[in-house]
Order: C-alpha cells, then sequence, then structure tokens
C-alpha cells in the first residue's frame, strides 16, 4: 500500500457488525430515532466514536434527497405549533407560517398547523394528535403571553425550532428577528431625517424579554448623537396614560417617538394627539402597509429559515432539548413612513 494512502474510513456496515447488529439499526441509532431503544442508540454511537466513524456529508445529503424526493415520499413532516387566531387580518404568526409553508413543501416535507390553546389543559389530547399526523419536526410560534411549554410535550420525539422569546421554554434553538441591529438600522434612518433626539415607549415586560436590545440601540444613537438627557419610557401592565405621555415628552423633548407596534402607536396618538408632530416609527412592522416609519420584520423569513433549520437538524438525527441551543438571528428591512395624497387620501412611501 502506498505510504500516502488514507486509511478506509469505517462504514455503517463496519460499525454494525462490531456492533451485532443490522446497519439499519446503525443508521437509525445515529440519527437518534425512537424507534430503537435509548440504550442501544447509546451503545452504538459510543462504539462509533471508538471506531472513528464519521458521516460522509456528501452520501447524508444523497440520502436527504432520496427520503424527499417526491412530496408522497416524504418521511418527515412538521407543524407549525401556535395559539388560535383572535382577529381579521394576516398578524404575525400568519406570515411565520407561511413562510413556513412555503419552504416546507419547497423541501418536500409535509406541513401542517397546529393550535395549542385547548391543548394546554389536555397535552395528551395534543400527543395523540401529532402522533397520528406523523409529526417529527415543530416550529413553535411566539405566544402572547410568553408561556413555557417544557411540560406540553416530549419533546426528545421532536425535532423543534422556535421562532420568538416569549417561547420562554423548552430551550430550544432559535430564529429570531435582529433587534438590536432592526433597532441600530432604523434609528440611523430617523437620524438620516434630521431627527437626533430618539425616544423609546416599550413596555418593562417586553424590555426585559428582549434583552433590553431594543433600550441598548437606541441608548446607542442617542449618546453618538451627544444626547445624554432622553430616558426610555417603560410601563408596566396598563399602557401609560395622556398624562404621563405629556409628562415624559416635554421633559425629554424627543423629535422622534419609536414604539414597538403600530398599535401601541396609534393608541398614543388617540391619547396625546401633539405626537403627530413628532416622527413616529415603530421597530416591529409585519407589512409594507404601514403609514409609519419603522422595520419590517421580515417574519415570513423567519418562518422559512426555521424549516431549514428544521431540516438540518433532522437530517443530523438531533432532537429533542438540545445540550447548548444556538439563535439565528433575520435582519428587517427599512420602511419608510407612508403620506397620504391630498386628493385621493392614497398613501405613498415618503422620500
Amino acid at each position: 500500500m502506498p505510504e500516502d494512502s488514507e486509511p478506509k474510513r469505517p462504514s455503517q456496515s463496519d460499525v454494525a457488525r462490531a456492533a451485532g447488529v443490522s446497519p439499519m439499526t446503525v443508521s437509525l441509532s445515529l440519527r437518534n430515532h425512537a424507534s430503537i431503544p435509548e440504550r442501544t442508540r447509546d451503545r452504538i454511537r459510543k462504539i462509533a466514536e471508538e471506531m472513528g466513524y464519521k458521516p460522509d456529508p456528501l452520501i447524508g445529503k444523497l440520502m436527504q434527497q432520496l427520503r424527499l424526493g417526491g412530496r408522497r415520499r416524504a418521511s418527515f413532516s412538521l407543524c407549525l405549533l401556535c395559539q388560535r387566531r383572535t382577529k381579521g387580518g394576516m398578524q404575525y404568526q400568519d406570515y411565520i407560517a407561511l413562510g413556513a409553508k412555503r419552504a416546507a413543501e419547497g423541501l418536500g416535507y409535509f406541513f401542517d398547523t397546529v393550535e395549542i390553546d385547548e391543548a394546554m389543559d389536555r397535552p395528551d389530547r395534543l400527543r395523540r394528535l401529532l402522533y397520528s399526523r406523523g409529526i417529527e419536526g415543530i416550529v413553535l410560534a411566539p405566544l402572547f403571553p410568553p408561556a413555557d411549554l417544557t411540560k406540553l410535550l416530549d419533546w426528545s420525539k421532536f425535532s423543534v425550532v422556535s421562532t420568538s422569546i416569549s417561547v420562554l421554554g423548552p430551550a430550544v434553538h432559535r430564529v429570531i428577528p435582529n433587534q438590536f441591529a432592526n433597532a441600530l438600522l432604523l434609528g440611523r434612518e430617523l437620524n438620516k431625517l434630521g431627527h437626533r433626539r430618539l425616544g423609546l415607549l416599550i413596555s418593562r415586560d417586553l424590555d426585559e424579554r428582549t434583552g433590553h436590545r431594543l433600550d441598548a440601540a437606541i441608548q446607542w444613537l442617542n449618546h453618538e448623537n451627544g444626547v445624554r438627557d432622553l430616558e426610555t419610557l417603560r410601563w408596566e401592565l396598563a399602557m401609560p396614560s395622556a398624562a404621563m405621555l405629556e409628562r415624559w415628552i416635554n421633559k425629554n423633548r424627543p423629535d422622534a417617538v419609536i414604539s414597538d407596534s403600530v398599535y401601541n402607536l396609534d393608541k398614543f396618538v388617540a391619547e396625546v394627539p401633539g405626537l403627530k408632530k413628532l416622527a413616529l416609527a415603530s421597530t416591529a412592522i409585519i407589512d409594507d402597509g404601514s403609514p409609519y416609519a419603522g422595520i419590517l420584520e421580515n417574519p415570513e423569513a423567519v418562518g422559512a429559515a426555521a424549516v431549514e433549520l428544521l431540516s438540518a437538524l433532522f437530517q443530523k438525527g438531533e432532537r429533542g432539548i438540545p445540550r447548548i441551543p444556538r439563535t439565528t438571528m433575520i435582519n428587517g428591512t427599512f420602511h419608510p413612513a407612508l403620506k397620504k395624497n391630498g386628493k385621493n387620501g392614497r398613501t405613498r412611501k415618503a422620500k
């Protein structure tokens, strides 16, 4: 044998002979498939590691393509686990579902939507429903109010990706908007329009759940602009009253007011009509029909990226709660304010 020849790579068949099982058992064990007893999976993984077995990425990709060669042959079904819709119009989770569905079908997976409202009190019913539909991968939609779903299911049976920090548990991989970068982008676009004093209105709950990312970005921009005396307005449960808003405006003198939602901005303007004189913007716009400037969070891209991550987890046999969860962040897009034309009331983007 030539000296520079590489040693033969151990195959799954080699591992199967060493373990005294079939190659199929090895394949399923290395993919952490629930059909193989956990003790057997652990034993086979240990033998494979001792033999120096490593999966061939080209073969893995080929097998994935074979498994997903046609919609009717797809062996992996996934769902969006979400709350029941409470109002008309497209909501944030609807765009996530749309992006997830398109990505899933493009990859050859079956896709479904499952509501969890009733299941919170009857988890056994949800388990039976998921098993009956052959669901093996779950995308967790945002929750309001935030909730911990750790005890809802045996998560070791599923590959799971969350699309929101409002899912307090289980601690799985996440795909979420890049809130700090988005707030920086929004603030800098407002700076370009001449707005230097940026005021943030945010609930204390959201501020804490976002890791203070929105506040940190706006405060940093104010710092860059030499603004040291502008405080963020936070509220607990009830939104700030007109008197509280007016006191905050008079004390801090912002020339732009930023909130986390278009709904909040509408409420603030209704309470304090004088706010219309200031630039108004939202860090979380879901479609390009908003009259306010802000950040399109691109929830369809969030849903698609969540499915792509699920596909990778499934291919590698990763199920359950990961030892080290990782977070993928999706950047937003700046959306200029829309102004009404005087004659027909139609809107156009402000230059």
